[in-house]
């Protein structure tokens, strides 16, 4: 039941920017572009700005990198946007079944874990946020061509940051899940490297279902 909500919620999320842009008038949502590659290139250049102090290692800003440019690319259309959602979807489960594996082991939970189970409890709620876009993010009371085109571009704006955001903490479970200490409880250990798995799997994932729609 779960799962089905959630691909439900997915649907809907690209359907509303897909009747957002029809909205506008402005013809097919894959002809339509809320920001110039200059613009978005600028937009995505200040996110990177905005990471730089917290991103310093090589691999992990390779991370940043990768997840930045799909993301640029995909919330320019309806194939791309919906990718993403479904693709944060699978981190939210990822990162709910998690929190409940977590729950199954015994003993004190290690102060490093204790981290990692705490950034997943954001990345849910971030995800939550993405999925549900309509209601979350891009929700407005504002009719017309104008204020509607003008409204589904704060709204792919917002989508874009809130997504970095979800990047963001994705980068640091996978640093944390690389720190663990050797004597850790092989199920915290299980239980840990499927989320980070997740979090690596986030950017092919979406190339994979946008390749399956060209």
């Amino acid at each position: 039941m779960k799962v089905l909500n959630i691909c439900l919620l997915v649907v809907a999320s690209a359907s509303f920017l897909l009747v957002t842009a029809n909205a506008n008038a402005v013809g097919a949502f894959e002809d339509f572009e809320a920001y110039t590659d200059a613009e978005l290139e600028e937009l995505s250049a200040a996110e990177l700005m905005a990471m730089e102090e917290e991103f310093m290692g090589v691999e992990q800003f390779g991370f940043i990198r990768s997840c930045r440019k799909i993301l640029v690319a995909g919330f320019k259309g309806i194939n791309g946007t919906k990718c993403i959602v479904e693709e944060v979807a699978n981190v939210l489960l990822t990162c709910t079944n998690y929190v409940d594996e977590l729950g199954t082991c015994t003993g004190n939970i290690p102060k490093d874990v204790q981290a990692m189970l705490d950034n997943a409890k954001q990345m849910i709620i971030t995800s939550n946020k993405i999925i549900n876009l309509k209601s979350e993010l891009c929700a407005t009371t504002s009719r017309g061509v104008v204020s509607s085109t003008k409204s589904f571009m704060r709204c792919t704006l917002k989508a874009f940051y809130a997504t970095m955001s979800l990047v963001r903490r994705m980068n640091t479970m996978i640093k944390q899940g690389a720190a663990l200490p050797f004597d850790t409880s092989s199920c915290y250990v299980d239980a840990t490297k499927k989320v980070v798995d997740g979090c690596n799997a986030f950017v092919p994932n979406i190339n994979t279902c946008i390749a399956s729609m060209t």
